[in-house]
């Protein structure tokens, strides 16, 4: 009840309201063969006696023979008005219309004709898009309400008039595309009317108080019950109920998008946009067709970082405009990507990232992933992959090993994965490991009554070595755990004979360590007998293990 009182109200509020020139309009009638003044008053004209003042009003002389081609304009109020309907072209979610001629509510569907009277209701994420007699365009947004109040054609087509009751939510409108003369369009809202004859405009209803109109092209009339505007293209205004509708203002320019990537590879989506002015929001939208219906996304984020969980892999296609402190929506930027996130690509399991392989070790493993017919398996010694090494596909199984060994130095690889669905997924993320060789070997120790001294040769300049000396094979009680830069390391005397173990690893310039070279033994006579063998100053060979 409170909503048919609401409507009678909205209704009655209007009747002395803006109707953008619809008894000024005429609609222009070009002569065929045959055709007489009388002919069309009989057709096209509410009375026939309207004939005369056709004659009049477009001076014509000869009322019995008007050269075909002749224009002939004729007011709106003289013409008959006949039911015109609006064809539902795409719709994307849930979408319901409640049909005025039997009352029910049904599903919307694509290829549905709509008449005066009939309602339509869109849910969360849902859109509709209605086509009208003069080929003007209607998208619905989400959450939206709309009415259509009346759809009429006068004379044989040519002109029409289309009236829409926007209760809540948003339209995106193309009006009139061929420019017919005499047409027009209006939508209405709880707090304003926008009326116009051909323009490319917005209307949203976001509450019963406020409007928002946003002019791309043409002009758009707005209005309501305190006063009147005309919006240019390019400007924007606000009407909220009881107040005069607002001085229009520039809308945002269209965001630069050309940073944002063209093909992405990760799941989720995570679009980076440009930085907002303070209080500025932006509306991304995304669709699989140019015409942007129906949208797969359509939100509004107040961060320049929109992530998207819910696409499959393909081409989309992308529109973000900002949206300024007044909730005016701005100048659209559109740009193509394409996903292609699935397969995913396996985990990589060795040689782990910044790990270090010896020379010889040319085995690499990765997840086993079901329902993966085969993977794609690249190395190359530039994070970039030009002119990689090795580039081959391994047949389902999770690993492979190089039939050469890779020769020291930084190495980078990756793999992806094949499925029967999806085809081939991205590349995963791109692993770096080093091949290099083992720790230096000593190739001979100085034993002194008070020190040991080890020697290594080296080939490598600006390198640093780790030496450690332990009492024991495992390493567990170190005697001796030192960095040189010199390939060489004194250490004290061990105070008791017996065997020692030492060991080298190589740092590099960026203090990557390698691994450990093969571990060494020497064993440390008592002092008195090397004292009485006289030897302690005599080089000894180190036993290797």
């Amino acid at each position: 009840m409170l909503k048919i009182l609401t409507r009678n109200l909205f209704l009655t509020s209007y009747l002395l309201t803006l109707s953008f020139g619809a008894v000024a309009a005429d609609w222009v009638y070009i002569v065929k063969q045959g055709d007489s003044l009388w002919s069309l008053a009989e057709d096209y004209m509410v009375d026939v006696r309207y004939w005369r003042d056709l004659q009049k009003i477009n001076r014509v002389t000869d009322t019995s023979s008007i050269p075909p081609g002749t224009k002939l304009n004729i007011p709106i109020k003289w013409t008959k008005r006949n039911p015109s309907n609006a064809r539902v072209t795409k719709v994307s979610g849930k979408v319901f219309v409640i049909v005025a001629s039997t009352g029910k509510r049904k599903k919307l569907s694509a290829r549905m004709k709509l008449k005066s009277g009939d309602e339509i209701m869109t849910a969360a994420g849902a859109s509709a898009t209605l086509k009208f007699g003069d080929g003007s365009i209607l998208i619905l947004g989400e959450n939206s309400e709309l009415s259509i109040e009346a759809l009429e054609f006068y004379g044989n087509e040519d002109v029409f008039n289309s009236e829409l009751k926007l209760w809540r939510g948003q339209t995106e409108n193309k009006i009139n595309p061929s420019k017919k003369p005499g047409s027009r369009f209006k939508i209405q809202t709880p707090s304003a009317v926008a009326a116009v004859r051909g323009t490319v405009y917005r209307v949203s209803a976001p509450s019963q108080v406020r409007t928002t109109t946003e002019v791309l092209e043409g002009k758009v009339q707005l209005a309501n019950d305190v006063g009147d505007i005309l919006v240019a293209g390019g400007f924007g205004t606000v009407a909220n109920k009881g107040e005069r509708p607002a001085t229009p203002t520039a809308l945002l320019p269209a965001p630069d998008l050309s940073s944002l990537s063209e093909r992405f590879e990760k799941f989720p989506l995570q679009l980076i946009l440009p930085e907002l002015n303070k209080g500025h929001s932006y509306r991304v939208q995304i669709a699989t067709d140019a015409s942007f219906e129906p949208l797969a996304f359509n939100e509004v984020s107040k961060r320049p970082s929109v992530t998207i969980a819910d696409l499959t892999d393909g081409e989309y296609f992308l529109k973000v405009r900002g949206i300024d402190e007044n909730q005016l929506e701005g100048f659209d930027s559109t740009r193509t990507f394409v996903l292609n996130a699935k397969p995913e690509a396996p985990f990589l399991v060795q040689p782990q990232h910044d790990s270090a392989a010896a020379i010889g070790d040319n085995t690499f493993v990765w997840s086993q992933d079901e329902g993966i017919t085969n993977y794609r398996f690249q190395l190359a010694d530039n994070p970039e992959f030009s002119q990689p090494l090795v580039d081959q596909d391994s047949k389902q199984s999770a690993q492979l090993k190089l039939t050469e060994p890779l020769s020291p130095g930084i190495w980078f690889w990756r793999v992806a994965a094949v499925d029967a669905i999806d085809g081939a997924g991205p590349f995963g993320a791109v692993t770096q490991f080093r091949v290099m060789q083992p720790g230096p070997e000593a190739e001979q120790a100085d034993l002194r009554d008070d020190e040991v001294t080890f020697r290594w040769l080296t080939t490598e300049p600006d390198r640093q070595y780790r030496v450690q000396v332990a009492a024991d094979k495992t390493f567990a009680h170190l005697l001796l755990d030192k960095t040189v830069i010199e390939p060489h390391c004194n250490m004290p005397r061990p105070t008791k004979s017996g065997k020692i173990y030492m060991r080298t690893k190589v740092i590099e310039p960026d203090g990557f360590e390698g691994s450990w070279g093969r571990t060494q033994m020497l064993d440390i006579p008592d002092v008195e007998v090397a004292w009485k063998k006289a030897l302690p100053l005599l080089p000894l060979l180190l036993i290797f293990l």
